[in-house]
């Protein structure tokens, strides 16, 4: 999944110079868990977030 989101950032940055997109990779359980400490505004992830992973987010960020 890395290697698509990385596609797609390279791909909008070539339209949109003005945007940084950062990819990294690590699981869907890192990308959640950035969510849920707001260090990311989008997390790319291969299952469901669980139940107390969505507890965990912030209020602004639940049911996106």
């Amino acid at each position: 999944m890395v290697n698509l989101a990385l596609a797609w950032a390279e791909q909008y940055q070539s339209q949109h110079p003005e945007v940084n997109i950062s990819v990294t990779g690590g699981g869907s359980g890192t990308g959640i868990a950035a969510l849920a400490n707001n260090t990311v505004d989008i997390a790319n992830a291969s299952r469901a977030i669980k139940p107390e992973e969505e507890e965990a987010m912030p209020p602004d960020q639940k049911d996106q």
